[in-house]
């Protein structure tokens, strides 16, 4: 059986921001428009029922786990399993759009760059989200998902990170979802990554992009 070509040089498309700012929506919206190759993995889908799982088996709250450094250890349990499942389809010639925070990598822009380097030789893209205050803190009034709740109660300690954003540790696109439509933020995406994506095939075949809402609605 001949295998179906593959892409010389997959592409991560990471898509980031801080938890409401709409990133999980706008992600869903794109991916029925990326190339067939590419595959979809969100962080929380992925791996936060493990996160449930931990916390009830040991018997302790979210806010007692945030403050005891639990939390954040299992974070980063999360992060190395959605990478490790990013490089396995990397070596299997996979596109991927990733969905996830990606909050603290942003913060430290060396510790960004290993993990760029870490999934070579696949080519890095990234779009962040943002959204202002009143939006973000709406929505997750709203959604209440699992860390909603703590993440409302530190409201004030972490408003900082919605107000003030460190730079991107590499060129990227940044896309407010509490301005325009939700499908004015697909074309925007759209348009920014049709020259970033050089997805070649074998000789003379190329993946597309579809143009903005030829599959949305399918």
């Amino acid at each position: 059986m001949t295998p179906l070509p593959a892409h010389r040089h997959p592409v991560v498309i990471a898509l980031t921001g801080l938890p409401g700012t709409g990133k999980t929506r706008l992600g869903s919206a794109l991916y029925p428009l990326l190339p067939p190759a590419f595959a979809y993995l969100d962080i929380d889908t992925l791996t936060q029922p493990l996160v449930q799982a931990s916390l009830e088996e040991c018997g302790t709250t979210l806010e007692a786990a945030a403050a005891a450094g639990t939390l954040r250890r299992l974070r980063d349990a999360q992060y190395r399993c959605l990478w490790n499942q990013v490089r396995e389809l990397v070596a299997f010639r996979r596109g991927v759009l990733v969905v996830a925070p990606m909050t603290h990598e942003l913060d430290d822009p060396p510790a960004f760059r290993e993990i760029v380097a870490s999934l070579e030789p696949a080519r890095f893209v990234l779009i962040r989200t943002h959204a202002d205050a009143p939006t973000v803190r709406r929505r997750l009034e709203q959604r209440r998902d699992f860390l909603d709740e703590l993440r409302i109660s530190r409201w004030a300690t972490d408003l900082h990170r919605y107000l003030r954003p460190p730079a991107l540790p590499m060129p990227g696109l940044e896309i407010d979802t509490s301005e325009g439509s939700p499908q004015s933020h697909v074309e925007r995406a759209l348009a920014w990554l049709r020259p970033q994506l050089a997805l070649a095939h074998d000789a003379g075949n190329t993946a597309t992009i579809e143009p903005a809402g030829a599959r949305m609605h399918a």
